[in-house]
């Protein structure tokens, strides 16, 4: 149908005719089809200089127009280029999951702190997230290290704690000398002739006599020695004790006497501070002169007499504990008719932790006050060398810990007793000052 301009009132009604002419006329304007007038436009009825459509229709910031097909079947693309939208432009909240792409999200967009627990996946967190030193005692849940997570060799002393190992953990026949902790007993002193002197051992039944002899520490074996007998003491009683017999009629002689043993419970403290040897010397009260002497890392009643100091347990600040078992009825209580048989299998043991403090190691200290037992001491004094003079003690302590003959220091008159001191010390026992 050929173009026809169309003239209309208002409120006129269109035929159906009117309506298609109205309908090609707007097609072949689209078309410019010939003898049709290309029409400009205007924004609205006020615009003054009407033009074509890439004329009147700009583009804003970020806005880009270009014309498609110039010459030919024109359009006009209208796009927004790249970058031209920030966040001013984007409504709030308008970035929804469906808007996102791929991978659009990285550690630039995250605010700190934003990655809580509800947005982690299962399984996302592995070794490569974790900072060095990062997983510290609180991120470790109970019971989730096992041996497979030790490094070899990482389980030092440090990392172990009190009361952790016992007989289980140890591989059969592990415990050998090296492990045990020992200490030298060394004792010297002049017997009369047919005197006697006796030797209490230090360590009670957890020493091991070593040798004895006249001249010198382990010079012979136990049995007869230059006129001096040697017998296991006996006056009634279970002691750790031998007796040593000079068997000369005419002359006195020195015996010396070595012995290792297994240490109860050091360190020990008399009051005064630790106590690193026990040095107790015998001395001749006419001359003044050391004509016994005793040395040793622990105290004679250590672990002789009733009390046993043995820990049993050791907490975590390493302080000592023994439970002791008693019964409420004793032997003596059954003997003197004071309770049955029957009662005392009727009786319930009684357990009581103590701990093992100093003075409860000194327990016995005044029921073996000394090592030298019921030894007659008549015209002599009794003495324990300054055991916390440092400045001699310590050079004594380096000797006897390399096997030194300590004891020969005293009995050769190198080292002698001096002034006493008014110190805490065992029965009958003083102690003295060294004298150079």
């Amino acid at each position: 149908m050929a173009y026809s301009k169309q003239t209309f009132t208002l409120n006129q009604i269109l035929t159906a005719a009117q309506m298609n002419q109205v309908e090609d006329n707007i097609s072949d304007h689209d078309h410019s089809d010939s003898g049709v007038a290309i029409v400009k436009i205007g924004v609205s009825a006020d615009d003054t200089t009407p033009h074509y459509l890439e004329t009147k229709i700009l583009g804003g910031a970020g806005i880009t127009i270009v014309t498609i097909a110039p010459g030919g079947d024109e359009d006009l693309s209208i796009s927004i280029s790249a970058n031209g939208v920030d966040s001013a432009n984007i409504v709030a909240g308008a970035i929804d999951l469906a808007h996102m792409s791929a991978n659009s999200v990285d550690s630039a967009q995250y605010v700190d702190g934003s990655i809580d627990l509800a947005h982690m996946s299962a399984n996302s967190v592995d070794s490569a997230q974790y900072v060095d030193g990062s997983i510290d005692n609180a991120h470790i849940a109970s019971a989730q290290i096992n041996s497979n997570h030790y490094v070899n060799g990482s389980i030092d002393l440090a990392h172990m704690s009190a009361n952790s190992v016992d007989s289980a953990q140890l591989v059969a026949a592990s415990v050998k000398q090296g492990e045990l902790s020992t200490a030298l007993q060394q004792s010297s002193a002049s017997i009369s002739a047919l005197g006697i002197a006796e030797i209490t051992f230090t360590g009670g039944t957890y020493n091991f006599m070593a040798g004895i002899g006249s001249s010198a520490f382990g010079s012979s074996a136990q049995g007869d020695i230059d006129g001096m007998t040697i017998t296991p003491h006996n006056n009634g009683a279970y002691q750790n004790v031998i007796a040593i017999m000079n068997t000369q009629s005419g002359a006195s002689d020195t015996y010396f006497f070595q012995s290792r043993y297994i240490q109860a419970s050091p360190p020990y403290d008399l009051g005064d501070g630790e106590i690193p040897l026990f040095i107790f010397v015998i001395i001749d009260n006419s001359t003044g002169d050391i004509v016994g002497v005793d040395i040793a890392a622990d105290p004679p009643w250590a672990n002789n007499g009733p009390t046993d100091i043995r820990a049993d347990r050791i907490d975590e600040e390493g302080k000592k504990f023994r439970t002791v078992r008693t019964s409420p009825i004793t032997i003596a209580n059954i003997k003197s008719g004071a309770a049955t048989i029957q009662d005392l299998l009727d009786s319930s043991p009684v357990e009581t932790e103590i701990e093992i403090t100093a003075e409860f190691k000194n327990s016995d200290m005044n029921i073996i006050p000394h090592p030298w037992g019921n030894t007659d001491m008549s015209g002599k004094t009794l003495a324990l060398m300054d055991p916390i003079d440092d400045s001699v003690m310590m050079k004594l302590m380096d000797l006897y810990i390399a096997g030194d003959d300590v004891a020969e220091l005293f009995m050769g008159n190198y080292l002698r007793a001096g002034a006493a001191i008014s110190r805490a010390s065992p029965n009958g026992v003083s102690q003295v000052r060294f004298v150079k």
